[in-house]
Formats: C-alpha cells, sequence, structure tokens
C-alpha cells in the first residue's frame, strides 16, 4: 500500500517562506522513498502556493476569512491562522476526506499557531501518525516533534509533550540534499572564492531592515568587495523601494527577485548578511559564514546558539 505524506504550512507576508521550505525539503526526501505528498495551506496573502505546485506537489488552499487581520508582532503567532484550531483542524480533516486520503497518511504539521491543540482535534478524527516540525519549546501530542535548533535539548521537550519521539538539535536541519552534495565543492572552493556578499532576510521583509542595510552599505562602501546582491520576493510590499533605493545609490549592489538553485547561487559568494531562518542552516551546510540579523522573537535562539558557536556573527 503507498504511503502518503500531508504537509500542513503556510506562507505568507508575516510568516515568511522558511516552514513551506524546510517542508518542501522534507517532501523531496520522502519522493526518493516512494512517499507521495500533498500540501494543504491557507490562502494568506504572500502564500508562496504556486512554488510548491512549480515543484510538482499537489496544493490544497483553505479559504482566507476576510478582512485578514494584519499582525502587529513578529510573536503573535496565533494571528498568523485567521481561524482558530478547532476550525482549522476540522477544515484539514474535510480536505483529507476530499482528497480520499484519510487512511494511510503521515501528517506533517510546520506552524508556529497550531500545537497539541490542533494535534489533539485531528486524532479525534484522523487515526494517523503525526509528525510536529516546531523551534517554539510547545506542548505536543504528535507521535515525532522535530526541533532543529542548534543546541536544542531532548529535555526541553519532556515535560510538555507526551510519549511523542523528540528529535532535537541541527542534526535534524531540514534543508535539500543539493546543498549536501555541494558541500565538499564549497570547501574546496573556499580559499579562491570571490569577495561577493549576498543578502537575504526572508522572502518578504515586512520590517523593510534591508532598507538600513543598503543604506549603511551605500554610506560606507566595502573596497573589498566585488559584488553585493540582495534577495527579495517581488510580491514583497517593499520590492519596489528597495528596487528604487539600489537603482539611485552610488554602491555596486544588485536586486535579485527569485533564485532557483540556491545552493549553485551561494557558491559564488564568500559572505553573507542573513536572518538566522531556514537559510541558516544551508549557508552552514556550504560553510558560508553570515552576519546573523534577527528579524523575529523566535530566531534569536538560533542567533544566540550560533554565537556560542562562533560559526556566525
Amino acid at each position: 500500500m503507498v504511503m502518503t505524506a500531508v504537509f500542513r504550512v503556510d506562507s505568507s507576508i508575516d510568516i515568511g517562506t522558511g516552514h513551506v521550505m524546510r517542508c518542501l525539503a522534507f517532501a523531496d526526501e520522502l519522493k526518493t522513498k516512494s512517499i507521495n505528498a500533498y500540501f494543504i495551506c491557507r490562502d494568506l496573502p504572500g502564500s508562496i502556493h504556486k512554488t510548491i505546485r512549480s515543484r510538482g506537489y499537489h496544493v490544497v488552499l483553505l479559504p482566507l476569512q476576510l478582512p485578514y487581520k494584519d499582525i502587529q508582532y513578529s510573536d503573535d503567532y496565533a494571528g498568523w491562522l485567521q481561524v482558530s484550531q478547532a476550525q482549522d483542524s476540522h477544515e484539514f480533516i474535510n480536505c483529507l476526506h476530499n482528497l480520499n486520503i484519510s487512511s494511510n497518511v503521515i501528517i506533517i504539521v510546520d506552524h508556529y499557531a497550531l500545537d497539541d491543540v490542533w494535534e489533539n482535534e485531528t486524532k479525534k478524527e484522523c487515526n494517523s501518525q503525526i509528525i510536529a516540525i516546531d523551534d517554539l519549546v510547545r506542548p505536543h501530542i504528535a507521535d515525532i516533534i522535530i526541533d532543529q535548533t542548534l543546541g536544542r535539548l531532548e529535555s526541553e521537550y519532556k515535560t510538555l509533550c507526551s510519549g511523542g519521539k523528540i528529535l532535537t538539535g541541527s542534526d535534524y536541519a531540514l534543508i535539500r540534499s543539493s546543498f549536501y552534495e555541494k558541500r565538499e565543492f564549497s570547501f574546496d572552493l573556499a580559499m579562491n572564492r570571490n569577495m561577493n556578499i549576498f543578502i537575504t532576510l526572508g522572502g518578504f521583509d515586512k520590517r523593510n531592515i534591508l532598507s538600513k542595510i543598503i543604506c549603511s552599505l551605500q554610506r560606507n562602501p566595502l573596497p573589498w568587495a566585488e559584488k553585493i546582491t540582495v534577495i527579495l520576493n517581488s510580491i514583497s510590499s517593499n520590492f519596489e523601494f528597495i528596487a528604487e533605493k539600489i537603482k539611485h545609490g552610488s554602491a555596486q549592489i544588485e536586486l535579485v527577485s527569485f533564485v532557483n538553485d540556491m545552493p549553485s547561487f551561494m557558491l559564488n559568494y564568500s559572505i553573507a548578511i542573513g536572518a538566522p531562518g531556514t537559510t541558516t542552516w544551508e549557508r552552514a551546510a556550504l560553510g558560508i559564514p553570515a552576519i546573523l540579523i534577527p528579524i523575529a522573537e523566535n530566531q534569536k535562539d538560533v542567533a544566540k546558539g550560533y554565537a556560542e558557536k562562533n560559526a556566525g556573527s
């Protein structure tokens, strides 16, 4: 009997794209084991569900209840969902039935707004294993909990989770195999790599932190940097502003809206400036040092862990 994996994960202008990207890495690996994957995502502003489809996966969109409730604080995780956990679980189960895949299913949930409440509601209606991907040390009743945070200890979850297998630390980082495949080549290239910088603060940079970085680089050019590349999703509300700032600035900076082959792209750069999100593990796999700028509350633990290990700046 064919096993099926169903991912419950979202992306948006508030959530960013990192949760989806690491789930795609997971799905790609499952595909090598002949496990089919479906994605169930809420149709939020800035959702990258088209990217998921472009990678060959079936996507079902949960409806957005208008008006969209804007998120004021980066740690307002409940607000990310826009509905209650019970409603989300109900809609999720309905999707499984409509897809006729409610049996022999592994459910993988990666969402800061969904915890043991959602898992309990889902288990009532669906007798399936649940894998929870988390970074926040929250209560879970999932069968497996994965937290890839550098330095995270299994004991931190023990008192919060009932019975599930707990996998913690960077050994369980969810990144695409293509990064590992280029790892040795990247290390061999390190001493001869061009002195280039790439900057990325997530897909949307809602707080427009990129603007401050670009202004600083334009006021204080780096004579040793041959090229500086900024990556920002073209649907970001700040994209045109950043494009104009770069166009009329003095520093040699280019703006890129999408990178199809990120491992090959990164090989051209000697240093990165970025948020300690999903891309952290990708840079680390290729041995590219980074200046880390936490842009969300949940990223502070990652930045702290990297500083303690002398792995970032």
